[in-house]
């Protein structure tokens, strides 16, 4: 190499001076590149520290929202501890004997009243002519304060959930499977054990045992109850364990006693509706290839009452990744849960979800939902019902090892992590590198599309990916930007489609002008879950600009046609009827304003002008990829932008389908993720059926 460098150099002559007198042009050059290059390096050193800045920044806001998550956990358990105290002093029996006292001080208060005169008093004051009484001015009627939702479900319950139950399910019937209940008793009190045996007493399907394996030696009394049932009723088998070997181990001893060909999962707090298990039949005989059936459900509270409704969409594959939403009351059946083992105790805590997970992954969809609550939830003060994972905390290593171990199972080559706020998120495989075009959604000039473009590429973590514009000229380019010229006369649809059929074979990520990126991983979690095959479209968590609310966190249909956000308007972590919006979820459509596709899955659907003249494009699309590739819409809570305006692709025609407000321009429609039992208005969810909610 020495001798290269020597020979290369005397071909050349010696480098001239920078001062050399003879090329004074070439040393001003030179001496100008010197400069750019001390004031490049002074933009990459400002560059870094504001980098450095934005990271310090980032972090604080992190530990900000983890902080306001678990002060609201907090002051939830608070309110759930003020409750239970509360209904102890009302159940207590001083409450009960000081009753009459009670009676007395109110009778006295009503005879007083607070500063009302004695009566002789007020008899003189009547025989006096009575004063003018000055006009008030005129006041509004206030309106009445809006129902709480336990109000309003209880009234759902009264009104509404009687009349919808299935009358072949209110008939005694003892013709069809047998299912055994499985259920594993350790340190509950009496009274509930007894509620739970005397629920599955009164079902109105007689075609079932109760498997019951109790691992507390100490009570006697439970014990003794447990043991006379079995007596008196041969279809409640009873085990008796020696010792306590965990929620798991127990539970397989119960399902050793089960000789049903279904199995019911059951906690040993949970009650039954009484015509639970005849509607799970009713689904059974209607399909027998059914392998899998689950329910919604409620809660009830320490008093007894019913509250905390959720309302379960259909299978909802990807919701699993954040969330046993299915929890109890799951029929299974029974050759298909023996088959994989039964549950495993390294994973108690999340026990079911675990075994939930290995048996679907093996029955390939044949799983039905009925939208109907089947079986109530206790919340003890030491269940999870009550106190979430701050009753289980070793639930959090187990949730995520049956979560990472269903993905392996699956084939996929992600990595799941426990944050901070105790959420699971997935880390998606480095390895997946496709071509990733961001095509800018846009009806501004090209100037204003060229501003949001650069600030898009500034925000987003380095990667393959290009962002095309669309433009009146393609002569203006940019790092990681490319100007498309556009045909006049284009619509927006055409515009966007004109965009799209410029780019590479690879993943299409629409991004609208109006977004801009909450951190620079939005563009990682766009494309990665396109990595399952059985992912159609991935859609984002959109927030307000002005009030950091959700403006979007993926779209439902409702019967009439509308298509509604739900969550929207509610904060990132709000749980409700649906549950939780920051969960990972399948919905029939996701917003346009943001959303990834594979570039094949778009030219086979056909894109988006096939939308023209039917409503919102966006929904369009969603529904073609599930119907025609047969490939779900996830929701990704962790790719995080916000939204500044409307976004193009989330206008639709006046009185197109879709429209908000707009007439139904198509037979009924059955959202699979929109539980029939609910609507969505403007945004919010509300329990349907009721005159007002």
């Amino acid at each position: 190499m020495t001798q290269d460098r020597h020979e290369n150099g005397s071909q050349g002559g010696a480098a001239p001076s920078p001062s050399d007198p003879e090329n004074p042009e070439r040393a001003a050059l030179l001496a100008e590149c010197a400069q750019y290059r001390t004031e490049l390096a002074d933009l990459v050193a400002e560059l870094r520290r504001a980098e450095n800045a934005v990271g310090d920044w980032k972090r604080e806001a992190d530990t900000i929202r983890d902080l306001l998550h678990q002060s609201y956990a907090s002051q939830q358990r608070l309110a759930e501890g003020y409750e239970a105290r509360l209904a102890a002093i009302y159940q207590s029996a001083s409450w009960r004997f000081a009753r009459p006292v009670r009676l007395v001080a109110r009778l006295r208060d009503r005879l007083r009243g607070a500063g009302r005169p004695p009566v002789s008093t007020a008899l003189d004051a009547l025989e006096q002519p009575a004063a003018p009484v000055p006009e008030a001015p005129h006041k509004p009627m206030p309106k009445p304060a809006p129902e709480d939702v336990t109000t309003v479900y209880r009234r759902w319950i009264t009104e509404v959930e009687a009349a919808r139950r299935s009358p072949q399910a209110a008939s005694s019937s003892t013709e069809g499977p047998l299912i055994s209940l499985i259920v594993p008793v350790y340190r509950v009190p009496a009274s509930v054990l007894v509620e739970l045996v005397q629920s599955v007493l009164r079902q109105s399907y007689g075609r079932w045992e109760l498997c019951i394996a109790h691992a507390e030696p100490e009570d006697a009394l439970a014990r003794a109850y447990l043991a006379d049932l079995a007596r008196r009723d041969a279809r409640i088998r009873v085990r008796l364990l020696s010792e306590n070997k965990g929620i798991s181990a127990n539970s397989n001893r119960a399902l050793e006693l089960a000789q049903g060909e279904f199995l019911a999962l059951l906690d040993h707090d949970d009650t039954l509706a009484p015509t639970a298990l005849q509607e799970v039949v009713e689904v059974l005989r209607a399909e027998p290839e059914i392998d899998f059936v689950y329910s919604d459900r409620d809660q009830l509270s320490v008093s007894g009452d019913r509250d905390r409704p959720l309302f379960k969409p259909d299978w909802s594959p990807d919701l699993m990744l954040s969330a046993n939403y299915l929890t109890h009351f799951n029929v299974i059946r029974t050759d298909l849960v023996r088959a994989v083992g039964g549950w495993r105790s390294e994973t108690d805590g999340a026990q079911d979800w675990d075994l939930f997970l290995r048996v679907i992954h093996r029955i390939n969809g044949r799983i039905r939902h009925i939208p109907r609550i089947l079986y109530h939830w206790r919340r003890l003060p030491t269940s999870a019902a009550a106190r979430g994972l701050a009753a289980k905390p070793y639930a959090l290593e187990a949730q995520r090892r049956a979560v990472q171990d269903d993905l392996a199972a699956r084939g996929l080559p992600w990595t799941v992590e426990t944050r901070s706020d105790r959420r699971l998120q997935i880390r998606w495989d480095a390895a997946f590198q496709p071509t990733v075009s961001v095509v800018l959604a846009s009806s501004e000039p090209q100037e204003a599309c060229m501003a949001a473009a650069e600030a898009l590429a500034a925000m987003t973590a380095d990667g393959p990916f290009e962002i095309l514009v669309p433009g009146e000229a393609a002569d203006r380019q940019g790092r990681r930007l490319r100007v498309v010229a556009l045909p006049s006369g284009l619509t927006p649809l055409e515009q966007m489609d004109h965009l799209v059929a410029q780019c590479p074979e690879g993943v299409i990520v629409l991004v609208d002008a109006a977004l801009r990126p909450a951190d620079s991983s939005w563009l990682r979690e766009m494309v990665g879950p396109l990595q399952d095959p059985d992912i159609g479209i991935v859609g984002a968590c959109l927030l307000d600009a002005e009030t950091g609310l959700l403006r979007h966190a993926g779209l439902v249909q409702t019967p009439d046609g509308r298509v509604e956000a739900p969550y929207q308007g509610k904060p990132e972590f709000h749980d409700g009827l649906l549950g939780r919006a920051d969960w990972y979820r399948n919905w029939s459509a996701v917003s346009g304003a943001c959303l990834s596709i594979r570039s094949g899955s778009w030219r086979r659907c056909g894109g988006l002008t096939r939308a023209a003249g039917q409503g919102r494009p966006d929904v369009d699309l969603c529904s073609r990829v599930r119907a025609a590739e047969n490939r779900r819409v996830l929701y990704n809570p962790f790719a995080r932008l916000v939204q500044h305006r409307p976004a193009v692709l989330e206008r639709a025609p006046k009185g197109s389908c879709g429209a908000a407000g707009g007439t139904r321009a198509r037979p009924a429609f059955h959202d699979p993720y929109l539980n029939p039992h609910l609507d969505v208005v403007d945004g919010v969810v509300r329990l349907a059926g009721l005159p007002s909610s």
